[in-house]
């Protein structure tokens, strides 16, 4: 009987994406990973949605103007006690700020802007995602070994990052000087060094897809990379239920200033790219001048799991990519294995040094 009564409450049911809460019960809904439809806290019925796989791109050049309206549908919070700006969609069962933990948000007159296009749902739960960051915790080489034999306690978040992506097609132009540093001995054998100057130019055409920018207040670009790549051919067609059960924060950066940080990527990467095809040791001089074509945007939401805990009296943060589950390396570190690791590489550059004197 038991049995029976739980494959009828993990069937599935067809339902209208509007629905906010279960029919069966009255109890609210949330996005199931797992069965990628809504679940019922309570009675644990799924409804299936509707879902649309989307790799929509936006012409960045059409939208300078942020017209799209999303107050009617969603809700701007300040958190007074950290500061944080979180959208609270109508689907949303609790106000906790999911930065600081505070129970008490205050609405702010800040409307959102423009509304999200693609989002990334998450690919798991948080029990999944608990074992993923126990794996993750016990494969990082620096982890202290009780750590390893211990994962600590933690508190998990499930958040939903605003992000923007950009495409774009680069021509690049460029001339410059660069230097090469070259080694020889003289007639009595001794080792000298000479510096020679060459001209370089030339042109260089790189296409670049989903350059992900982050446009949260909470997080650092840096941090995000540490957690790509994210799928983006598993991105779908924005929905509010993929939204139900996590927090969504509002974007902090406008569209235009995050297309700025994008090209500042991208022209530094041009550079390198540039330079890699030549063989020398430091630059004279060099210009790049970039034509960037067919620039596109998605405005997405990324999913990340935030895993809040101490260790020895110290507060950590560890952050893990919702969709493939690569946590990124602010953990906890053993003072010893580092060490280890120091001395071996000065005895290495010990060992090259004699070699190098001993071969002369």
């Amino acid at each position: 009987m038991e049995n029976e009564e739980a494959l009828d409450n993990e069937k599935k049911v067809e339902t209208e994406t509007t629905i906010s809460q279960c029919p069966s019960c009255g109890s609210g809904l949330f996005y199931d990973p797992k069965s990628m439809g809504l679940k019922c806290k309570s009675c644990n019925s799924i409804f299936d949605f509707e879902k649309n796989k989307d790799n929509l791109k936006l012409d960045y050049l059409d939208s300078k103007v942020e017209n799209y309206d999303w107050s009617l549908e969603t809700r701007v919070f300040h958190c007074d006690t950290c500061g944080a700006e979180i959208l609270i969609t109508g689907y949303d069962v609790t106000t906790v700020c999911p930065y600081c933990g505070s129970g008490y948000v205050s609405k702010t007159d800040k409307l959102p802007g423009l509304k999200p296009n693609r989002v990334v749902p998450f690919a798991f739960n948080e029990t999944d995602a608990q074992a993923y960051f126990k794996k993750g915790v016990r494969k990082y080489f620096f982890a202290p070994r009780a750590i390893k034999k211990k994962i600590p306690e933690n508190k998990i978040r499930g958040l939903l990052i605003p992000s923007f992506t950009f495409d774009s097609n680069t021509f690049s132009s460029y001339d410059g000087v660069l230097e090469k540093v070259e080694s020889y001995r003289d007639s009595k054998g001794n080792l000298k060094t000479k510096t020679k100057r060459f001209n370089i130019s030339g042109s260089k055409a790189i296409n670049y897809r989903d350059l992900v920018i982050e446009s949260s207040s909470k997080f650092e670009q840096k941090q995000i990379n540490s957690l790509l790549p994210y799928d983006m051919n598993g991105s779908y067609h924005f929905d509010y239920n993929f939204l139900r059960g996590y927090s969504v924060e509002h974007y902090q950066d406008s569209l235009d200033h995050c297309y700025s940080k994008a090209k500042n990527i991208m022209d530094e990467d041009i550079k390198r790219k540039i330079l890699s095809g030549y063989n020398y040791t430091s630059v004279v001089r060099l210009n790049v001048s970039t034509n960037y074509n067919d620039r596109m945007y998605s405005y997405i939401l990324l999913p990340i799991y935030t895993f809040e805990y101490e260790y020895r009296k110290k507060r950590y943060v560890t952050l893990m990519n919702g969709q493939t589950g690569k946590i990124n390396n602010k953990l906890p570190i053993s003072p010893i294995k580092v060490s280890i690791l120091v001395l071996l590489i000065i005895l290495a550059i010990v060992a090259v040094v004699l070699f190098i004197m001993l071969s002369e």
